[in-house]
C-alpha cells in the first residue's frame, strides 16, 4: 500500500511525523479519507478521533488515534498536514481528567452564562468527549484500566 507523509502539529510541539497509508479526518463536513494520491484538499476539522493507519486500510495492529481539537488540514503533494490547537495520543490522556473536565462543561453550560462562557463550555465538552471516546477504545482494545 502506498505511504504518504503526515505531520500533527500544535502550537506547543510536534506530535506525529511520518509516513502513513491513510488518515482519517473529523472535519465540520463529516469524516473524510486521506490516502496518498488524493487530490489537493483542505478543511477545517472539529474536536473529535483523529485515526492513522500505518499499515494496511483499517488495520487494528497499525491504528493509531489522537484526541484533537479544533484545527485546519491541509493535503498537498503526498504531504498531509494537520493543525490543531490540541492533541493527544490514547497513551497520553488522563480519562479521570478528562470526565471531571467534561463533567464542569456541563454544569457551566446549564448555568445561565453569557453567549461567550457558553461558547467556551461547548468547545470544552466537545474537546473532552473526543479526549474521552480515543482513550475508552484504547483502553478497550489494550485491556488497560
Amino acid at each position: 500500500m502506498n505511504k504518504f507523509h503526515l505531520k500533527i502539529i500544535t502550537p506547543e510541539k510536534i506530535i506525529f511525523d511520518d509516513q502513513v497509508t491513510q488518515v482519517i479526518l473529523p472535519t465540520t463536513d463529516g469524516q473524510v479519507g486521506i490516502m496518498a494520491g488524493h487530490v489537493p484538499y483542505m478543511a477545517p476539522l472539529k474536536a473529535d478521533e483523529l485515526r492513522v493507519f500505518a499499515g494496511r486500510e483499517h488495520d487494528d495492529d497499525h491504528e493509531q488515534a489522537f484526541a484533537i481539537d479544533f484545527g485546519l488540514a491541509e493535503f498537498v503533494d503526498n504531504h498531509l498536514v494537520v493543525l490543531v490547537a490540541e492533541a493527544a495520543s490514547a497513551e497520553m490522556i488522563d480519562l479521570d481528567l478528562a470526565e471531571q473536565a467534561k463533567a464542569r462543561a456541563q454544569e457551566l453550560m446549564a448555568q445561565k452564562v453569557s453567549d461567550e462562557d457558553y461558547t467556551n463550555a461547548l468547545a470544552m465538552l466537545e474537546r473532552e468527549t473526543a479526549k474521552i471516546k480515543v482513550a475508552s477504545k484504547y483502553r478497550l482494545k489494550h485491556r488497560v484500566q
